[in-house]
């Protein structure tokens, strides 16, 4: 892979680096080939009607209130989309059919850079994603590697809070009653 060296760079800078935040900030673009029918051997994008590659990305980059320092890309991986099914399947139906989906390569990507230097340099590293990385079964992992994550939610997912009451995340997000 012509990007490793490159990847192993960024992550080496971030595990040394002296700030006490690294930002690993993850999204997926899809390349859309819709328009070109010669090409064979790509994947479905977006609703399930156009053709492309996906390509999900982390930059790592050090906050800096005037000017961030990018570090670099830590990580990078292309995949293709599969056909649409007709029969909608639910996310947990998903993972007991062990069908990888789009909300595992956050996962997969914190993974692939590794543990985080927390216990050694004090270094915080943070996984950000958008509302297409919160899905909680894939935060779990990243968490035992030490990370922690910044995530724009998306569903009004219920949830069980410390003292064991359940509540509805985003409710319980706004009532300032807690320490996220």
């Amino acid at each position: 892979m012509l990007s490793k060296p490159h990847w192993e760079k960024t992550i080496e800078r971030a595990r040394e680096s002296d700030s006490s935040v690294v930002l690993f900030l993850q999204d997926t673009t899809e390349l859309d080939y819709s328009q070109r029918q010669d090409i064979k051997g790509i994947g479905y994008i977006g609703n399930g009607k156009g053709r492309g590659i996906m390509v999900h990305s982390s930059l790592a980059v050090i906050p800096k209130p005037d000017n961030p320092e990018i570090l670099g890309l830590a990580g990078q991986e292309t995949w293709m989309g599969l056909e649409p099914k007709k029969e909608k399947k639910t996310y947990r139906q998903r993972k007991k059919e062990n069908v990888r989906t789009e909300g595992d390569k956050w996962a997969e990507m914190v993974e692939s850079i590794g543990r985080t230097p927390l216990s050694t340099t004090g270094s915080l590293w943070v996984s950000v994603g958008d509302r297409e990385s919160d899905v909680f079964d894939d935060i779990k992992p990243s968490q035992a590697l030490g990370w922690h994550g910044l995530v724009r939610i998306c569903l009004h997912r219920v949830m069980t809070t410390a003292s064991g009451t359940k509540s509805n995340l985003k409710t319980y997000a706004h009532s300032g009653e807690h320490d996220l």
